[in-house]
């Protein structure tokens, strides 16, 4: 598929166009993309590159207590903001 003057490849098991057509295939790549960038973005962010334990409990447990954490620090972080007449983020 032309995108401009680049070409791009996209690798599919659908050889049908009927049923998945080229454009659809490329939009999907790319919502596909975003959802990669924001796991990095969660990783990065947060800690979240390593895992503590290996069990899937343990797993659930590390990822929802750092969301948690992560919640209650901005909470905590627009509340002094408030306190202080300045923006959250500047």
């Amino acid at each position: 598929m032309k995108s401009g003057k680049v070409w791009h490849s996209y690798l599919t098991s659908v050889l049908e166009p009927e049923i998945l057509p080229p454009y659809v295939v490329a939009d999907l790549y790319g919502k596909r993309w975003r959802i990669e960038e924001a796991f990095n973005t969660v990783k990065r962010l947060l800690g979240l590159s390593y895992l503590w334990v290996g069990s899937i409990n343990g797993v659930k447990l590390q990822i929802w207590g750092t969301w948690l954490f992560y919640a209650i620090l901005i909470d905590l972080g627009d509340a002094v903001a408030d306190e202080l007449s300045l923006p959250l983020f500047y």
